[in-house]
């Protein structure tokens, strides 16, 4: 009778610690999900803020070094060229086009399309504009 308490015992404490930690696996992903997806918001808030004429901004997948804290965000804008926007993980404000000048000129992201005010992030709402997210948050 002893043993087999004991039995039970373990497997009920082994059962509580795998779904411990399956649950915290879990939310692990979904908060670096919510991480990316804001970090897409910035990233097209951006674009919009420093550029006139756009009106779809369309995200195709993204990198996250975790040794880095570095992300590489693919997308493209009014259904142009694919291009990458690097930033920082924990600070997406302050990322850098990853391609050239001359790739730019080709896109909407030329210079001609440069607005001489930068708008500010917290004036531009994003459901004016076209946002195709990568990533679908599933909670």
């Amino acid at each position: 009778m002893k043993k087999r308490t004991w039995v039970i015992i373990t497997i009920v404490l082994l059962l509580v610690l795998f779904l411990g930690i399956g649950a915290k696996a879990h939310m692990d992903k979904i908060n670096t999900q919510k991480k990316l997806q804001y970090s897409e918001e910035i990233i097209a808030k951006n674009i919009i803020a420093e550029y006139s004429g756009i009106e779809k901004v369309e995200f195709k997948g993204n990198t996250l070094n975790s040794e880095t804290g570095f992300i590489q965000t693919l997308l493209s804008v009014n259904d142009s060229q694919t291009f990458g926007y690097d930033s920082n993980f924990d600070n997406p404000k302050d990322g850098t086009y990853a391609d050239s000048y001359e790739f730019f000129e080709k896109t909407p992201l030329k210079n001609g399309n440069k607005r001489k005010q930068k708008l500010h992030l917290k004036d531009i709402d994003l459901n004016k504009y076209k946002i195709i997210y990568y990533l679908k948050i599933d909670e």
